[in-house]
């Protein structure tokens, strides 16, 4: 993958992590008491899940398909034990601009982050080591004002107030397997290759549009972001 790929991939989970809700102390179902299946799916994966059993937190024994939302045992537990969870997920789905919102598995909330325009820049006249200036769009589409404005705040947060975004190289190691655990073999520090930074930030509301049977409400974040 190239630089572009890889900052578009770093600001997915940079929003992805600032969007993230915690469930504490859920008790999540299960029919064998092998695998127990969490409320939501989506399991966000920058924050370590707890997991109890009688109220006495364990660390090993278990897998997490965090994809699926379901707690994996070893071993099969007894009918009488309580599992708890205390976790964060991932409520809003991220899409790429070329989704379409009339797909029959496009779902809302929704973002769709893309490049709008890229230029490079020398620091110097006769350097070449080139700085990347782009314009980030980052459109919310929710079936209600409300969830449209706390997804927005969230986002232009992320992006203008919380400081350099890690651009993470992905084809070293990705943070989730094929089957939803966790890669172990990722590692955000060793794999960081450069930062993002904000240049300016600007969020417009557009009210409602007439999509399906229900309105929905849009707003669109522009930001200036500069990496190398």
């Amino acid at each position: 993958m190239e630089k572009t790929r890889l900052v578009e991939l770093s600001l997915f989970y940079a929003v992805q992590k600032a969007l993230a809700i915690r469930k504490t102390n859920e008790t999540p179902s299960s029919s064998d008491y092998k695998n127990y299946s969490l409320k939501y799916q989506n399991i966000s994966l920058f924050f370590s899940p707890v997991v109890e059993v009688n109220s006495i937190p364990v660390s090993v024994g278990y897998a997490i398909n965090y994809l699926q939302g379901i707690v994996i045992f070893d071993n099969t537990l007894s009918s009488s034990d309580i599992v708890k969870v205390t976790y964060e997920y991932n409520k809003v789905n991220i899409y790429d601009e070329g989704k379409n919102p009339l797909d029959d598995d496009f779902r809302y909330p929704a973002l769709a982050i893309y490049e709008v325009e890229m230029r490079d820049e020398g620091f110097e006249l006769g350097n070449s080591i080139k700085e990347k200036n782009g314009i980030w769009s980052f459109e919310v589409l929710a079936e209600k004002g409300g969830e449209r404005h706390d997804i927005s705040d969230k986002i232009y947060r992320a992006i203008s107030e919380e400081g350099n975004i890690p651009i993470v190289d992905y084809n070293i190691a990705f943070p989730i397997n094929a089957d939803g655990t966790k890669n172990m073999q990722f590692n955000e520090e060793i794999q960081t290759i450069g930062y993002i930074t904000c240049d300016s930030i600007n969020k417009r509301n557009a009210g409602s549009l007439g999509i399906g049977d229900k309105p929905k409400y849009i707003s669109e974040i522009m930001a200036e972001l500069s990496y190398i």
